[in-house]
């Protein structure tokens, strides 16, 4: 939540002041000694230097390099930091955390407020998803073992996705988003399953898999397309396509598994209704009226029992 509480650096704006022993201590009563102590490494320190991020990042390497002993890194108020490897491993699983939350190819901040003579993009643009699973995958995979809490994304943190293969799978789904109106159902259905076959860490492919099929009359198939969707959503925690929020997503997600369950079950209709035979709950569109409360609990039963 404060990560960026003393800026960072490729970050220029702060909210506590990192060279302030009076600020220090008053972030330091709000989080605690050692969490304030991290994020003032996060803000003070060059964390391209930690394990080969920066070269992995620019695609110098594919693998970065895990921590061993103690690194040397640029301080910028220090001059110099020697920091642990707990440290370094801590630092860059909040650096892939902070760039899976806003993971899309215009950025306000870094596009747009710190260039001074204004960007030569159009803020928020398209909103099409950056490429960063590859170096996300990598770093996890090199500093797994210095984690107290081994994260469950990338399985486990011992898979690592190629730079080819990801920018395969966004291009795959981003032209399913762009051209669905030229594509037929079937040319969909196949750029959806390369996309989940090139990155298989995103649910938004599955998401949309599973509206083609419920469309078609494949309930089954939309209900475990669906179903994959969210247990990939709660692997990751963050949305993928930042077009809609990670709130969003999951609730849609979870209708279509409601949906597609209660076809396949040849329930009276696809969501819960309160009386069918009650004008009183029937609206001017003839819509039979759900209560989102009955719908809700019916939504957390069906995910318990899968």
């Amino acid at each position: 939540m404060v990560h960026t509480a003393y800026s960072g650096d490729l970050f220029q704006f702060y909210l506590f002041d990192a060279n302030s022993e009076h600020e220090r201590a008053e972030l330091r009563e709000i989080l605690g000694e050692s969490s304030e102590a991290l994020t003032y490494l996060f803000g003070t320190v060059n964390r391209g230097d930690l394990c080969g991020f920066k070269s992995v990042v620019n695609q110098t390497t594919p693998f970065a390099t895990p921590p061993s002993g103690i690194q040397t890194v640029h301080h910028r108020i220090e001059g110099e930091w020697h920091m642990s490897e707990a440290d370094a491993a801590n630092i860059l699983m909040v650096t892939i955390a902070d760039y899976l939350d806003q993971m899309v190819e215009t950025n306000g901040w870094r596009d747009h407020h710190q260039i001074e003579e204004g960007a030569d993009v159009l803020y928020p643009g398209d909103g099409k998803p950056a490429v960063g699973f590859y170096w996300f995958s990598a770093v996890c995979n090199a500093i797994k073992d210095h984690l107290e809490v081994i994260p469950p994304i990338f399985n486990h943190c011992t898979e690592v996705l190629s730079v080819q293969d990801e920018t395969e799978a966004r291009d795959a789904y981003w032209n399913v988003v762009q051209h669905e109106k030229s594509l037929t159902e079937d040319e969909q259905t196949v750029l959806l399953y390369k996309s989940i076959q090139y990155n298989p860490y995103t649910s938004e492919p599955h998401i949309m898999l599973s509206q083609i099929f419920f469309r078609q009359g494949h309930f089954y198939r939309a209900a475990v397309e669906a179903r994959t969707a969210l247990e990939k959503f709660y692997v990751l925690a963050s949305a993928w396509d930042k077009r809609r929020s990670y709130e969003y997503w999951v609730g849609f997600s979870r209708m279509l598994l409601l949906r597609a369950n209660r076809k396949l079950e040849e329930t009276p209709c696809h969501l819960p209704f309160a009386d069918k035979d009650d004008p009183l709950y029937i609206n001017y569109n003839d819509l039979k009226l759900t209560p989102l409360r009955v719908m809700v609990k019916e939504m957390k039963d069906r995910e318990e029992e899968l």
